[in-house]
């Protein structure tokens, strides 16, 4: 088993060389790809995988979506888009028919995870990533063939790399529309429900040597000015996950103050991520926004 000490404070950088090392290595080891089938569940250590889709059946140019369900054993957890400074984002790998269409995966909120000074992103329990699909605007009578590989680290005290493969066959039907699955349909609502959605304020930042200011104009009015929040930064090394997170509300306009990451060194013109409020007014708790903000003066070397 492949495994190494995360929690004593080894930073993602360091592990990035190790990690793709582990996964090579994993891959070698195994004589097949752990498989399964028509949302059944494969079972590598610590995470099993389930993929289903919301149609039985799809016609020409229909769209359908597919959830990527990782079931985690207790006490471990997986990573986000941005993991944070430790560990490795979930890789989702697509092989499809011709003509077919496959969006960007939709991931929740992550949670955030402390060991020592590192502070990653990811999920525990169970999580479900939503993708949305679009059948080709042509085809004849017979049988969608769709296959997905998954790559993942799974953390507690120590790192596991996983692999699973999964397939789902999807019934062509070129005279008629699709049918549904009503079971996997709620399901997928459910999950598609807690995704983050596109913030409704316009944003804008200001950046030095030491921080960058994030200005949500107008955030204020819907949030309310007593809104604990925190920014989750889409890319890595823009912004110190450890450090403190200064809010201050401003004519309605939401001003955080955040300390620069690893990259402090270079021009930052754009940053990317979500605003996540954990204890809000009206059914708001624990959403997460969509933000873009882009400096208000072009951006300066250091």
């Amino acid at each position: 088993m492949l495994q190494w000490l995360t929690a004593s404070g080894v930073r993602r950088t360091d592990l990035l060389a190790r990690i793709t090392m582990a996964f090579g290595a994993a891959a070698l080891a195994a004589s097949s790809p752990s498989t399964a089938a028509g949302g059944a569940a494969s079972e590598p250590a610590h995470v099993r995988l389930e993929v289903f889709t919301d149609h039985r059946s799809i016609g020409p140019g229909e769209s359908f979506r597919v959830a990527i369900v990782q079931h985690i054993d207790r006490g471990w957890h997986t990573y986000w888009v941005n993991p944070g400074d430790a560990g490795l984002a979930t890789q989702i790998d697509w092989t499809v028919p011709q003509g077919y269409s496959v969006g960007a995966a939709e991931w929740p909120v992550p949670a955030v995870f402390r060991a020592g000074p590192l502070v990653s992103y990811g999920y525990a329990a169970e999580v479900i990533a939503v993708q949305e699909m679009r059948a080709p605007a042509a085809f004849g009578a017979g049988t969608g063939n769709l296959s997905v590989d998954v790559k993942w680290l799974v953390c507690h005290e120590s790192c596991i790399p996983g692999r699973a493969t999964a397939h789902i066959a999807l019934e062509e039907t070129p005279a008629t529309a699709g049918a549904v699955d009503p079971a996997a349909m709620r399901r997928i609502n459910a999950a598609w429900r807690k995704l983050p959605r596109d913030a409704p304020w316009p944003a804008s930042l200001r950046a030095d040597a030491t921080n960058v200011e994030l200005v949500i104009h107008g955030a204020g009015s819907e949030l309310g000015a007593r809104t604990p929040v925190r920014f989750l930064p889409l890319q890595w090394g823009q912004i110190d996950n450890a450090a403190e997170q200064v809010a201050a509300w401003t004519a309605g306009d939401l001003v955080l103050t955040l300390r620069r990451g690893d990259l402090r060194d270079a021009p930052i013109g754009t940053v990317e991520g979500l605003l996540v409020t954990t204890s809000a007014r009206a059914g708001s708790e624990g959403r997460g926004y969509r933000l873009r903000a882009a400096a208000t003066d072009p951006p300066t070397p250091h």
